[in-house]
């Protein structure tokens, strides 16, 4: 069947097009509509498929035609009865009048003029030869079809009533016909009579790689169908093509199993004119992925057919033989470039696809997942196209640009319910500089479609993270540079002596840093084991500090630290020996009294992991389950988080961190790091290792992030996935009996570490058996260190701490914000807080003076709210609209927040404008999809105004909304000598536990803690007690 020409790499025959029954329009001899050409399918190795014999319906074993339709009955195409198409009385087709097309006058095909095809000449049919006509065009048949000479092309006319080409560019190669036309999104729909531009959605690399990267969405809409129609059938009106091999193909996904499926809600959708569409692919196993079967109809007026030639599942897999598809369907004459003003009109295009031997894996790409190497790569490359040849760009983040919640919402409901997943086109979110220069841009890059959509230079005063690659430039400058070394040459430190470097961010006090710096600050190793890498640096640190332009690597300046108890500098002198203070195992005197302890599970875990592509995973335990995410900002995010398949969290991640210093003095009252917002808590994750940072039956997780070049680099095993015992979880013994009821508690860990220079955070989601979700973080690493006069090591000063002779330690805040994005039984929550008041004295209520009552007050507009230890202030996010069966109450989860002393810095200060969200425990905001960063979204060296403090300054509406709560929690460092070399963990940690969401405990269903199930054992008889059972 040759309707739009033979496509590249497809083998034209003469012969008859569609041979079938007699009387049976579109099927038969050379006068059919679709032409004379037919197409006979060749694999791409040039043989036949399937070694020439025909492929069968997987449904009914009938054999399908080469160009790819089941037979009908007697006189019948496409089911209709006989001399009927598409279902229209006998001798009509597709409802029109006996003798008619689509509703046109007898003899006339799409209401053109008799003996006309689409509204051309008359006698001019719809089919011909390869060349590509026009947009809006078609080619005549090929020569020696018979009959008069076939005019050039075949064009559609601009109204109903006005034949006649219009001047368009001519289609892209890769598809037939431009039948890849559409509205550009639902609404663009018209109105009856309303005119509406189309437009071409296309892929335009050619790489054929079946990746989710190449996919575009399209959507096929009858231009009479009504707008109040189009919310509800949004999901119905779309598709995704893929390109592959230079064809195009059409690609559904929907969790259903089998072959051909023919539409059973046929009869109920009859009378609609709104096309619909009903979609299969197969599950392979193993993360793959066949296309099934996909059946269009809407009404009498028009119907679309979709038929795999091809084979059973088992036939997707590697070796198997390759599937053809054909794909038959009604679009919009608008589609083209053209509008109508006759409701109804359609125009048919033709696809084909074939695939080369061998399944290639397909999976749909979750659009909650960070970017993959691919995608990353095509970002990159996309971005460095729009750019003159030879401009060098310097990439500072190319991660996943979210879609828009309203998008995702009905994405999960359909995921949770088993219907149709809506396509959401795959997005990159990149910033970045041109190379050597200030000159800072956002791009967003529609993956899907492999276009830029927007591409931008920030303002004044934005800058980016701080990158791997220019730390380590910087390092080498500051080392290399001849101002440098005549500085160190001041300090007359020992031969062999090796000085090393520590690049921080610069910081901001509006003084001369518009441009992105550097401050430098230097050390020295052991000078009597300067060969050690590991040696511990931060005990010998020097007294300048170097500041260097982040974009060129040149020198500004040369500060000068202060080192005495108050700002005045003094000349460099020289370097004091004293002793190190190493922190690695092999200079210390080990315990030898420590034994093993194993963490076993002969069983294996109780979780299951599921891979979402290469950076996303899918997590089932105890009744939760979540996806998780891990990006180069925040690291691991998780998102709809679920409990028995009742919603909790949309979406929860560590949004900032601010860590302001102490000391008043130039340059350090600059010091105020974002390792967030300046680095990234996903770029600077270790890689853990088995039996180090996680102990037990563990499962590491992997990722990649964006290099300065705009490639990808693997982040192995960044976060591990385990199970821990964490004591007793509830128990009772009944004092009666003697009966002791009791369940242990575990406690499902996701865990990840970052290095921030010299600090190290070890960042878990922590899930249990009773519903509970907390997220924990632990500091450790090692302080940041100034040096300090020798005569003051026993003195000191009022902002730091001396923790070893001539450093310094000064005090710091560690201000940690978490974003909670809550759909707590729904998207639409309030946050209430809850306060007990004891009750005043009365001689009827409260004679004795006793009583005490608990209050809720419901905030109603955004804002920053405060704890109350006095009042045992508890703030819950509450679902309104749903209620506790026992109680009545609304369901809820609650936060349990340490108290922390807020930041300390003074509001008319950078730090506190900068650090919006460290002035409250709490803040409440609007949902707005770009407002993930409380600090702001470019922190370094940034002025403050673009923060969650600002956001809710708005005083949005937050009851029984789309809300967000941002959790406040940290500690004052105020550092001691325990913590150095290297401090113990700190650990703090925020718990969001249900109230009134459950009917009873949830966790009474653990089984109980048996000597059985435990195994424990004995380290002596003596006093030996039964175990339990």
């Amino acid at each position: 069947m040759a309707c739009f020409g033979p496509s590249p790499g497809w083998a034209p025959q003469q012969g008859v097009g569609m041979p079938g029954q007699a009387g049976a329009p579109m099927v038969g001899p050379a006068p059919a509509l679709f032409g004379n050409t037919r197409y006979h399918y060749h694999t791409r190795d040039g043989g036949p498929p399937n070694d020439g014999k025909p492929p069968v319906l997987p449904s009914s074993g009938m054999p399908i035609p080469p160009w790819g339709f089941a037979p009908g009955v007697s006189g019948a195409a496409f089911g209709g009865p006989g001399g009927a198409a598409f279902g229209g009385p006998p001798g009509s087709a597709f409802g029109g009048p006996p003798g008619a097309a689509f509703g046109g006058p007898p003899g006339s095909a799409f209401g053109g003029s008799p003996g006309a095809a689409f509204g051309g000449p008359p006698g001019a049919p719809f089919g011909g030869p390869a060349s590509q006509p026009p947009m809006g065009c078609f080619p005549g048949p090929p020569p020696g079809a018979g009959g008069p000479p076939p005019p050039a092309y075949t064009c559609f006319p601009t109204s109903s009533t006005t034949p006649g080409p219009v001047a368009t560019p001519p289609a892209p190669s890769n598809f037939l016909g431009g039948v890849l036309y559409a509205p550009k999104d639902e609404e663009d729909v018209p109105a009856p009579g309303n005119r509406v531009n189309g437009r071409l959605a296309r892929v335009d690399d050619g790489s054929g790689v079946l990746l989710p990267e190449h996919m575009t969405t399209f959507h096929v809409l009858n231009p009479g169908c009504h707008p109040e129609r189009t919310k509800h059938f949004k999901r119905d009106m779309k598709f995704k093509v893929q390109l592959a091999d230079s064809q195009w193909t059409v690609r559904y996904l929907i969790k259903q199993l089998g072959g051909l499926k023919i539409l059973e809600r046929q009869k109920e959708w009859a009378h609609r004119e709104d096309l619909v569409a009903v979609e299969e692919w197969h599950e392979l196993g193993n993360g793959e992925f066949r296309p099934g079967s996909t059946v269009y109809y809407n009404s009498a007026k028009a119907a679309c057919t979709l038929a795999e030639m091809g084979w059973g599942p088992e036939r997707g897999k590697a070796g198997g033989q390759p599937a053809v598809w054909v794909v038959l369907y009604p679009i919009p004459p608008f589609a083209f470039g053209y509008h109508t003003k006759q409701l109804g009109e359609l125009v048919f295009g033709v696809q084909r696809w074939e695939t080369e031997r061998g399944a290639k894996k397909a999976y749909h790409r979750d659009n909650r997942t960070d970017q993959e190497p691919g995608e990353i790569t095509k970002a990159g490359d996309l971005i460095q196209s729009v750019w003159p040849a030879n401009t060098d760009l310097r990439f500072k983040a190319i991660t996943l640009f979210e879609p828009e919640k309203k998008s995702l919402l009905p994405y999960l409901d359909a995921e949770h319910s088993g219907g149709r997943l809506p396509f959401i086109p795959r997005k990159a979110l990149s910033s970045y500089y041109i190379r050597n220069t200030d000159r800072f841009h956002e791009a967003i890059v529609n993956l899907s479609e492999g276009k830029i959509e927007s591409n931008v230079r920030l303002g004044a005063n934005v800058h980016g993270s701080g990158d791997y690659e220019e730390i380590v430039e910087l390092e080498k400058q500051a080392l290399e540079h001849e101002a440098v070394k005549a500085e160190i040459a001041k300090l007359k430190l020992p031969e062999g002596a090796v000085v090393c470097a520590d690049p921080w961010i610069y910081g901001s006090d509006g003084v001369d840093d518009d441009h992105r710096y550097y401050q430098v600050f230097m050390y020295m190793r052991d000078p009597a084991n300067a060969s050690e890498a590991d040696s511990n640096h931060y005990a010998f640190p020097l007294p300048f500090s170097p500041v260097f332009n982040a974009s060129t690597f040149e020198l500004v300046r040369i500060d000068q630290l202060p080192t005495g108890a108050d700002k005045t500098l003094k000349p460099i002198a020289a370097y004091q020996a004293k002793a190190a203070s190493e922190y690695v195992s092999e200079y210390q005197e080990l315990r030898k009294d420590v034994k093993a302890l194993h963490v076993l599970q002969p069983d294996g875990p109780s979780f299951t992991v599921t891979t979402t592509g290469e950076t996303g995973w899918t997590v089932a335990w105890q009744k939760w389950t979540f996806r998780v995410g891990f990006n180069q900002r925040e690291g691991m995010v998780l998102y709809d988080v679920r409990y028995e398949s009742r919603p909790l969290f949309y979406r929860l991640s560590l949004s900032d961190m601010n860590i302001p210093y102490a000391d008043p003095r130039a340059p350090f009252h600059k010091k105020s790091a974002f390792d967030l917002g300046d680095a990234g808590a996903g770029i600077t994750a270790n890689n853990l290792q088995l039996g180090c940072d996680c102990l037990g039956h563990i499962q590491y997780l992997s990722s990649v992030v964006s290099d300065d070049k705009g490639k990808p680099v693997p982040l192995p095993n960044c976060v591990c996935v385990h199970e821990v015992d964490s004591g007793i979880s509830w128990k009772h013994t009944n004092y009666r009996t003697g009966r002791a009821a009791v369940a242990r508690s575990r406690e499902l860990v996701l865990q990840s570490i970052m290095t921030a220079s010299n600090y190290e955070y070890v960042l878990a989601f922590v899930f249990n058996q009773a519903g509970e979700l907390a997220y924990e973080v632990r500091a450790t690493g090692i302080l940041s260190t100034q040096p300090i006069d020798h005569d003051l090591d026993k003195t000191g000063v009022a902002w730091g701490t001396v923790v070893h002779p001539g450093v310094l330690a000064v005090h710091h805040q560690h201000n940690f914000s978490l974003r909670v994005d809550p759909m707590i039984d729904g998207p639409n929550n309030s946050v209430v807080y809850q306060e007990a008041h004891a009750m005043p004295v009365d001689k009827d209520w409260n004679p004795h003076g006793n009583g005490y009552v608990v209050t809720e007050h419901t905030i109603t507009t955004s804002g920053g709210y405060d704890l109350d230890t006095d009042a045992n202030r508890v703030f819950k996010i509450v679902n309104p609209a749903v209620k506790n069966p026992i109680n009545g109450k609304s369901v809820a989860y609650k936060i349990i927040a340490p108290p922390f002393q807020k930041i300390l810095s003074s509001p008319d200060s950078f730090n506190f404008k900068r650090a919006e969200f460290s002035d409250h425990n709490i803040y409440v905001t609007a949902h707005r999809d770009r407002e993930l960063y409380s600090g702001g979204w470019y922190t370094n060296q940034s002025r403050g105004g673009t923060g969650v403090r600002s956001w809710a300054a708005r005083k949005d509406k937050v009851e029984d909304s789309d809300v967000v709560v941002w959790v406040q929690f940290g500690i004052n460092h105020v550092p001691r000598t325990e913590d150095f070399p290297v401090m113990p963990a700190e650990t703090l940690k925020v718990m969001l536990k249900p109230v009134n969401f459950f009917a009873k405990n949830p966790a009474l269903d653990v089984p109980p803690s048996t000597q059985t199930f435990n195994q424990s054992t004995l380290v002596a008889a003596v006093n030996h007690q039964p175990a339990c059972h």
